[in-house]
């Protein structure tokens, strides 16, 4: 099976999709009504960490690193869809980046 260079899979756009939707939940219940893509590279990374330390499961447990490592890709392809913060750097996320217990 080939792949077209550049395709977006139905379950990425989904996943998305969700991570945004609990992130933007999680913004309203702190009061942070700016939207994260008018914010500097400095905000927008503080706002990630401070919601990556923050969410918990629907049972109250808090999610593995691999599950946080999806919502970073998550967010940062987000991000990345507006030009602006392409050229900032903000969200450039290789798929060897491991996202250690210092980082989170």
């Amino acid at each position: 099976m080939a792949f077209t260079k550049g395709r977006v899979f139905k379950n990425t756009t989904t996943n998305t999709e969700k991570w945004i939707k609990i992130m933007n939940q999680w913004r309203n219940d702190i009061y942070y009504n700016y939207s994260l893509k008018s914010q500097d590279k400095d905000i927008i990374e503080l706002k990630v960490i401070q919601f990556l330390c923050d969410i918990t499961s629907k049972k109250s447990s808090y999610y593995s690193c691999a599950l946080l490592k999806n919502t970073l890709s998550a967010i940062s392809r987000h991000l990345n869809q507006d030009e602006k913060h392409e050229k900032k750097g903000i969200g450039k996320v290789k798929s060897t980046d491991g996202l250690s217990t210092d980082k989170i």
